[in-house]
């Protein structure tokens, strides 16, 4: 199974925005608490992700959990408001003839409670 975000509104993964109307506030989201590894498509600096393998019997299913990890920088002098991006995640499994593919579109939410202090739920 192989797992990729996108870049989100923003266009880039070195720095992912959301945005309430003309204002922004930066952030990311990592594969650990390390803050080191983006996670994405593999491209930007990114890394996409993959887990298992994870055998499923003929008519049977499995489930698998994750975690990703946000992380707003301090010290943003933003206006109070809601912010939000639209991150598109995909994941991919099957056997290395038949792929499938599905798509989700989470989005993801901050709230600036005060001028530098956040609050960030997916």
């Amino acid at each position: 199974m192989n797992v990729s975000l996108s870049a989100g509104l923003s266009g880039s993964y070195a720095t992912r925005k959301m945005f309430s109307g003309v204002n922004i506030l930066n952030y990311n989201i990592f594969w650990s608490t390390a803050y080191n590894q983006i996670m994405g498509d593999g491209s930007g600096g990114s890394f996409a992700g993959s887990a298992g393998p994870f055998p499923v019997a003929a008519g049977g299913s499995n489930v698998s959990t994750g975690t990703m990890y946000g992380l707003i920088p301090a010290s943003q002098d933003v206006a109070p408001g809601s912010y939000s991006d639209v991150i598109v995640v995909t994941v991919t499994y099957g056997s290395l003839q038949r792929a499938h593919r599905q798509t989700h579109r989470p989005r993801i939410i901050a709230c600036a409670k005060t001028r530098r202090q956040c609050e960030s739920k997916l």
